[in-house]
C-alpha cells in the first residue's frame, strides 16, 4: 500500500488509523544530520501537536548546529501552519527581523514566515533573502530537509525565488519548503 501525501508533502503512513504516540525524545544524537532529520520527522507527525511543538521549541533553545536550528524552525512552522497556530507568524517574524540572530536563523525564519502568511513580503525580509550573502549559505541549506536538494548549489536560490515571485518561472522551479 503506498503512502498518501497531504498538501504539505507529509506522508501519512498510518492509513486511517490513529498515529502512534510520539515517544519522548532521546538524548540528542551527536550527528547534526540525524538531529535535523528528526525535526523533519516530528513535524510530519499529526498527533500530539502541543507536545511535539514543545519538544521542538525546547530543542531550538539549546541547539547549536545551524542546520539543525533551521530544521527546527521549519518544523515548528510546518506544525503551526497545519494546525493554524495564530502566534507562529509573529514568532517567525521576531526571529527573521532580529539582527542579533545568526544569518541562518534569520533566513530560515524568513522562509518559515513566508509559509505561514499570505501577506506581502516586507522590504526588510526581501532584502535579507535576496542579499548575495544569503546565497553563499546554499551548502548549509542543502542539508535542511525542507529545501529540496535540486543540485549542489541552487536549492536555496530556487526556493527563495519561488516564494518571493511565484508567478515568475525560475529555471527548474522547486516548491516552497512545505
Amino acid at each position: 500500500m503506498s503512502d498518501e501525501l497531504d498538501d504539505s508533502g507529509c506522508s501519512r503512513c498510518h492509513h486511517g488509523r490513529p498515529a502512534p504516540p510520539i515517544p519522548s525524545p532521546p538524548d540528542p544524537d551527536p550527528d547534526p544530520d540525524v538531529r535535523s532529520a528528526t525535526a523533519f520527522v516530528l513535524a510530519a507527525a499529526t498527533s500530539e501537536i502541543q507536545r511535539v511543538s514543545s519538544i521542538l521549541h525546547h530543542r531550538l533553545a539549546v541547539e547549536d548546529d545551524p542546520v539543525v536550528r533551521v530544521s527546527l524552525i521549519l518544523a515548528i512552522a510546518q506544525l503551526a501552519r497545519e494546525h493554524q497556530d495564530e502566534h507562529a507568524p509573529a514568532w517567525a517574524r521576531d526571529l527573521w527581523s532580529d539582527p542579533g540572530q545568526s544569518p541562518e536563523i534569520r533566513i530560515g525564519a524568513g522562509l518559515a514566515w513566508l509559509c505561514l502568511v499570505g501577506d506581502p513580503v516586507p522590504d526588510e525580509l526581501r532584502a535579507l533573502l535576496t542579499d548575495p550573502s544569503t546565497h553563499q549559505r546554499s551548502d548549509l541549506f542543502q542539508r535542511v530537509p525542507w529545501i529540496e536538494p535540486v543540485d549542489t548549489d541552487n536549492g536555496l536560490h530556487r526556493c527563495i525565488h519561488e516564494m518571493l515571485t511565484p508567478d515568475v518561472p525560475c529555471q527548474d522551479d522547486v516548491p516552497p519548503p512545505f
